[in-house]
């Protein structure tokens, strides 16, 4: 490899590691995502979002593991019916229900998603322009250079 490349693969490595990194300590699989039953998983794949719904709402009554996750997931299924108001209805109790959600991120994008949907383009605005703040604010990039020096710090002191 290129010598001067080295550095960008290194940061792109690191930043892809970050991207799962938080999942993992959670007991995720790889992918990050919680796993769910496979009625919920079929029917999102297959496109019946009714059929989704019901399952997850099944679920969550049945106190399964990831409840965030699977609000999230209900959150989706509606916006995918185009039932905009009733999935922004859904994020909001998101928002509410689990506010230090690793979902609670995803959840506010698709809330906004849903709001530019329905023609409500002041509320993304508002949603995008805060999450961009945040994205951009010094605390975040002190967050991810933690993250960089602690995979830095992993990979020169491995375990003996």
């Amino acid at each position: 490899m290129n010598q001067s490349l080295r550095p960008i693969g290194l940061a792109t490595l690191l930043l892809g590691m970050f991207c799962v990194w938080p999942s993992l300590a959670d007991g995720a699989p790889s992918g990050g995502v919680p796993l769910v039953d496979e009625p919920i998983r079929e029917a999102m794949q297959d496109g019946d979002y009714a059929r989704a719904i019901v399952a997850i709402d099944a679920a969550i009554a049945a106190k399964a593991k990831s409840p965030d996750y699977l609000t999230y997931l209900k959150g989706r299924a509606l916006h995918m019916q185009k039932k905009y108001v009733e999935a922004v209805a859904v994020f909001d109790q998101f928002e509410k229900q689990f506010p230090k959600s690793a979902w609670l991120r995803r959840a506010r994008f698709a809330k906004a998603v849903s709001l530019a949907r329905k023609g409500d383009f002041r509320g993304a605005e508002l949603i995008y322009r805060a999450e961009a703040e945040y994205l951009l604010s010094g605390d975040r990039k002190q967050q991810i250079a933690d993250i960089y020096l602690e995979f830095a710090r992993a990979y020169f002191e491995p375990p003996e």
